[in-house]
């Protein structure tokens, strides 16, 4: 159980070290990130190491079913990476198509947790998925948090800068919401901030 655990730590650092290389963070939990520290190309060979490492690491379990869902999650992740980048300063985004992302590259990670919890206490198959879909949706739940802490989160306490999806060109659900209720001057308003986040607009 524990070398599972790792594994999965092993998967999600990499994500984040991927993560940080796209999105062009330079803080993290209050940190500087890898990449702000060792530039790009350290951070993403990092993150491949880690991959790696994991993998290796998988085979010494020897269980087809957590292959079978390790497989599964890490090209899922990257596809939900993929989609992330297609949407970038999409404000048209449907919150069917982010709630999508943000299954693809966060709340799987947390889906296959549960589910291997249960392989690895050799539980029937049903009550590994019920375990997956109770980590999936604690996933996405903190996702959501997350989103909203972008906006409305103490730095201090998040450990990242405030409207930093924002200014990343992110149209979280915080910002679809606002552009389906807001009137047309309002909208151009958030329009225009995610497009050109420098301008001084959106304090008008």
């Amino acid at each position: 159980m524990i070398k599972a655990a790792v594994i999965l730590e092993f998967i999600h650092a990499a994500t984040l070290l991927h993560d940080d290389v796209v999105d062009m963070s330079e803080i993290r939990h209050s940190q500087d990130t890898a990449n702000t520290i060792w530039g790009n190309k350290g951070a993403v060979l990092v993150g491949d190491f880690l991959y790696s490492r994991a993998f290796e690491m998988i085979v010494e379990i020897d269980n087809p079913k957590i292959y079978q869902i390790l497989a599964h999650t890490t090209n899922t992740i990257a596809q939900g990476e993929v989609m992330k980048l297609m949407n970038i300063e999409n404000v048209d985004i449907s919150e069917e198509s982010y709630m999508e992302i943000i299954y693809r590259k966060t709340a799987i990670l947390f889906e296959a947790s549960a589910k291997i919890g249960g392989v690895l206490s050799n539980i029937n198959d049903s009550s590994v998925e019920d375990l997956g879909a109770y980590g999936k949706n604690f996933g996405i739940a903190y996702q959501l948090r997350n989103d909203y802490l972008d906006y409305f989160g103490d730095i201090l306490l998040t450990g990242k800068n405030i409207a930093e999806d924002l200014v990343e060109g992110k149209v979280t659900l915080p910002l679809i919401h606002s552009l389906r209720v807001s009137d047309e001057k309002e909208r151009d308003v958030i329009v225009e901030k995610i497009h050109n986040p420098k301008s001084d607009n959106l304090s008008k």
